[in-house]
């Protein structure tokens, strides 16, 4: 019974530093937030309505150059989301590589990067070399092109 015990307040401490690192990350997540997001308010006397909003764009742009890939951030509905992108791609059901590429590319903002789209190649039941020869076929249809040296985005 002692050695369940001692398993069980290993568990404990263990979740418990989890715990720590996780309020710690937040934490730190609220910072870069703070330096980097933008308010702004609009009054109308006329109307007597006023209008804050809140834009986000440099918190994420931060973000993602802080978070270790699969992680992350993007804006949802005024509020920023850390993602796992792996887990959202696995999660769809690609038919083709071209939609494989717009789910990877959502992702990031400076689009889908070729690394990834061909290491869940096998996703959209691809190997790495078909991928590679698709690739190059979508780009002479004009489906897919690439805005920076190894991204990918679709038309």
């Amino acid at each position: 019974m002692s050695i369940l015990r001692e398993e069980l307040e290993e568990a404990d401490a263990l979740i418990e530093e989890a715990e720590g690192k996780l309020a710690a990350a937040a934490r730190e997540i609220e910072l870069v937030a703070e330096e980097h997001s933008t308010m702004n308010a609009h009054h109308d006397i006329e109307d007597g309505t006023i209008t804050v909003t809140v834009d986000h764009q440099a918190t994420v742009k931060k973000l993602n150059e802080q978070l270790p890939y699969p992680l992350r951030a993007k804006e949802k509905r005024g509020d920023i989301e850390i993602v796992d992108v792996k887990a959202e791609i696995e999660s769809e059901e690609l038919y083709n590589l071209k939609q494989l590429i717009r789910a990877i590319e959502e992702q990031f903002e400076s689009g889908a990067p070729i690394k990834a789209v061909l290491q869940y190649a096998p996703e959209a039941s691809y190997t790495k070399a078909e991928a590679e020869r698709e690739i190059e076929k979508l780009k002479q249809k004009g489906e897919v092109y690439e805005p920076s040296r190894d991204r990918l985005r679709t038309t």
